[in-house]
Order: C-alpha cells, then sequence, then structure tokens
C-alpha cells in the first residue's frame, strides 16, 4: 500500500530543474561566466512561465528527490524555449525515477524511448565560438544575443558554413572529435557534402595538428583549400598534442578571431590562416562539433533554401 502511495506520489510530481552555477568554473574568461550566467537566468524564466518544472535552487547540495530530475551543465539550456521545455517535462513523467543530463551524451535514453535531440537538448555555450552560434540562432535569448553582439566577433566564416549546409554543391569538413549522434544527424540533415577527419580520440585531428607544425601556416592552407568549401575544427583537441598549451583566454580571442589578442604565436598563425583566403575556417571547442552543429544546421533551415536534405558523409 505504502509503495502505490509513493509511485502514485512521483508520477504526480512535477519533474525538478537544477541548473549548475558558472560561477568558480577555473580560468573561465569572465564573458564565458556571463554568458552562463544569461542562460540560467533564461531557464529559470522559462521555468516560471511555464510552471511545468520544479526549481532548485543552483546552490542547493543534490538530494534524493521524489520526483524525475533535469540538471542542466553550466551554460546548457541557451537555445531551449517552452515548447521544448514542456517535450522533456512529458518525458520525464513517464519516467519517475529519471535524472537527465543536459547537453545529451552520446546514447542517451530513458528507458526504451530516446530523448529528443537538437540544439536546445544538446547545446551548451561553453567556448567563444558557442558564443558567436548562439547569437545566430532563432531561439537565442535577447540578452545574450546582445552580449555575442558586442563582441564584434568574425562572423564571415560561420555566415559562409550556414549557408553552405543547405547547398548541395557544397563541401563541409569537419576535423576534431565528433559525436556518433552528431554524424548520424549532419548525415540526415544536411544538403552538402560532409567530411569528417575524426575518430573517437581525434586521432585525425591530431595528425592535422602534426602536418601543420611541419608544414607551416601557408602549406597546410593549401591543403585546405583541397578539401572542402568551409572547414570546422576543434583548436583545443589540435593542440592537445602540442606544448605549450594556449590559455583559455587565447582560445577565446582566437574562437572570436581576433590574432592581436592571442598570445600563443602558434594560435595566433592558425587565427590569422583562418581568417585570409579561402576556405572560410571556423575554430572552436568541443562544443562547436557537436551541439554547435545542430544549432547550426537549425539555423541554416530557418534561413536557407527549401532543397532536398541527405547527402551521405564521407569517411577518412
Amino acid at each position: 500500500m505504502h509503495a502505490e502511495r509513493e509511485g502514485k506520489t512521483r508520477v504526480d510530481t512535477r519533474p525538478c530543474i537544477l541548473t549548475a552555477m558558472p560561477a568558480g568554473i577555473e580560468g573561465m574568461p569572465t564573458v564565458l561566466r556571463q554568458a552562463q550566467e544569461l542562460v540560467r537566468r533564461h531557464v529559470e524564466a522559462l521555468v516560471q512561465e511555464t510552471v511545468l518544472f520544479e526549481w532548485e535552487s543552483a546552490d542547493s547540495p543534490l538530494r534524493p528527490t521524489d520526483a524525475p530530475l533535469l540538471l542542466l551543465r553550466p551554460g546548457a539550456g541557451a537555445l531551449l524555449n517552452a515548447q521544448r521545455l514542456l517535450e522533456l517535462a512529458e518525458l520525464l513523467r513517464r519516467h519517475p525515477d529519471a535524472q537527465l543530463t543536459l547537453p545529451l551524451t552520446d546514447f542517451t535514453t530513458l528507458g526504451e524511448e530516446s530523448v529528443p535531440r537538437s540544439a536546445s537538448t544538446c547545446f551548451a555555450v561553453e567556448s567563444g565560438a558557442d558564443l558567436v552560434v548562439a547569437g545566430l540562432h532563432a531561439d537565442c535569448p535577447i540578452e545574450l544575443r546582445r552580449l555575442a553582439g558586442s563582441l564584434q566577433a568574425h562572423t564571415a566564416n560561420f555566415t559562409a558554413v550556414v549557408r553552405a549546409f543547405t547547398d548541395r554543391d557544397a563541401e563541409v569538413a569537419v576535423i576534431g572529435p565528433i559525436a556518433p549522434h552528431t554524424w548520424r544527424y549532419l548525415e540526415d540533415e544536411v544538403a552538402c557534402r560532409v567530411r569528417v577527419y575524426a575518430d573517437g580520440h581525434g586521432r585525425h585531428a591530431g595528425l592535422a595538428a602534426e602536418l601543420y607544425r611541419q608544414v607551416g601556416a601557408a602549406r597546410w592552407r593549401e591543403w585546405l583549400s583541397g578539401m572542402a568549401d568551409v572547414i570546422i575544427m576543434d583548436t583545443r583537441q589540435f593542440f592537445a598534442g602540442l606544448s605549450p598549451y594556449p590559455s583559455p583566454e587565447d582560445f577565446l580571442a582566437s574562437d572570436l578571431g581576433r590574432p592581436a589578442e592571442v598570445a600563443h604565436p602558434l594560435l595566433r598563425e592558425l587565427t590569422e590562416a583562418a581568417l585570409e583566403g579561402k576556405p572560410p575556417l571556423i575554430l572552436g571547442g568541443p562544443m562547436l562539433l557537436n551541439g554547435g552543429l545542430y544549432a547550426l544546421v537549425e539555423t541554416a533551415w530557418r534561413i536557407g533554401p527549401d532543397v532536398d536534405r541527405g547527402y551521405h558523409i564521407r569517411w577518412k
């Protein structure tokens, strides 16, 4: 009898939502902490507006709960809207013991149900490139869009990849670790051809970095020009095998297309190469190659032509 009452309580109770605070993240540039705080406020406002979740204080200790729980990492939920939040709430109500974390990781399921994947569930603001990507998306909160606009980032390369995703004659290359669900998403959802130079440990990105170090920026750029019309690259993985490793501030300036502010000589040279000539080169972190691709593809189809999707990826 007690078990029946407890089960009924769990099902009837609204799911809880907990967002992590950005404060205390070691070494994170101030503008990214500001962005993540704006995202947290956006999610809190959505929860208050929709009354779909019980709000948990961000500094509350994680405790046992009699309701399903949705955990959001710092910066997650930047592109959530009321409809997506409703879908998540309904999903969690069907799984009263669930603890779901956004952004979604590989193979996330609840029972036999797959959690819907989109920019709203797979994307988080973790780098300067992510902030630019968020600012281009239609569901970006207005304050976050203003912050992204205030940075005066170099956005031409991001615009180029958005156009390419709906161009059946275009080719896009991705260099760096990319999640299996993102592979499948690109294969099904873009109109252009896509080349992927990566495996689970970023081995091919390491080879690209070694080639860059051996031949220099100019020759490396020539190699890229024969690869695709637009290149998207994870610079964190690119520099993983090189020493010294760039600082968070250097990566932020590089993501935003500000080579003069990059102290690390190799990263500054790479950033300059990204802004000169062709093909356009987008630099960012791990999120750019995963949730960021969801966001860029969604943006592409909102503003691009209505053409068939589904070119097959050329595996390398």
